[in-house]
């Protein structure tokens, strides 16, 4: 609502942890930007920690590693987010 007032779409801050049945809704009331930082964060952290006994002391494989957990978990959202973008496109 405030977005098609205003003409300038909004932000939506806090979005981890949030459904994708939730970002949906958000996306079609009008939100442009959403922020997942804690979920990037715990990936990068959970992996971290559950690969470290694996990889010893190759920091490059475990940052890799780590890197990689939070690209799934930005795919996932972007997935989400992408599909119901194009559809308010679709219904401008």
């Amino acid at each position: 609502m405030i977005a098609r007032l205003t003409g300038v779409p909004q932000a939506l801050h806090g979005a981890s942890g949030l459904s994708d049945a939730d970002l949906t809704a958000a996306v079609k009331a009008g939100i442009g930007k959403v922020n997942i930082n804690a979920e990037l964060r715990r990936a990068y952290l959970s992996t971290l920690a559950a690969e470290l006994p694996n990889v010893r002391d190759d920091v490059r494989v475990l940052q890799r590693k780590a890197i990689t957990a939070m690209t799934e978990v930005a795919a996932e959202k972007l997935a989400v987010l992408g599909q119901h973008s194009a559809e308010r496109r679709d219904d401008r």
